[in-house]
């Protein structure tokens, strides 16, 4: 898991959310209930919102500006 964005930059103001970057082991099925309630217990840990981008989709965004700039500014917060 990595945090991007203005948390990441420093940045953060009252109104920040937090930007995740996070990766799945593709061969561990994860449901969509069991994503909303990881993205609901790190909430309820850091106390704002956060946002959760998954690595996989981010490759294969057509968006190169953003893929790009997200890889390269995203700071490791867990490694399993």
């Amino acid at each position: 898991m990595e945090v991007f964005g203005s948390v990441a930059r420093g940045r953060a103001s009252s109104d920040s959310d937090v930007d995740l970057l996070v990766t799945l082991d593709e061969s561990v099925p994860v449901s969509t209930t069991e994503l909303l309630e990881m993205a609901g217990e790190v909430e309820e840990l850091v106390g704002v919102p956060v946002d959760f981008v998954f690595r996989r989709s981010l490759e294969q965004s057509p968006n190169r500006y953003a893929r790009e700039h997200i890889l390269a500014t995203a700071i490791c917060v867990y490694r399993n």
